[in-house]
């Protein structure tokens, strides 16, 4: 699975996520069909590259970091966007979320505070 090969990838400190594996990490785990184990997993990953690599090599981490918490909070499925463990469509309401809210639940996740490595970001 291609969550396994960029797992991998990321096993060293400092390893650097590519481009095209943060594409691939987002079309297989938060693309149109999604589910929170996905989610969750892409959002570890990301966290992990955003304090690892910081600077303009991370930023398109960082920008999936907070499509994919911004996802996992949205617990339904609107429109081309479909959640496969919360299928129903709910009523639609203004969901908000912000990089610093974003960088909080990757910490949650992460079991530690990725918030103290990213400073700089938010």
């Amino acid at each position: 699975m291609a969550q396994a090969k960029i797992a991998s990838r990321l096993d060293g400190v400092g390893s650097g996520m590519k481009l095209t594996e943060v594409r691939r990490l987002m079309t297989t785990s938060v693309g149109v069909i999604r589910e929170a184990s996905g989610l969750r997993q892409a959002i570890r990953l990301l966290a992990r590259q955003v304090a690892a690599a910081p600077g303009q090599s991370s930023d398109p981490a960082l920008v999936a970091l907070l499509i994919a918490t911004a996802s996992l909070h949205r617990r339904e499925s609107r429109g081309a966007h479909y959640r496969s463990d919360y299928p129903a469509s709910g009523v639609a309401r203004h969901a908000e979320m912000t990089l610093a809210s974003a960088l909080a639940a990757a910490s949650e996740l992460q079991g530690e505070d990725v918030t103290n490595s990213l400073r700089h970001v938010a």
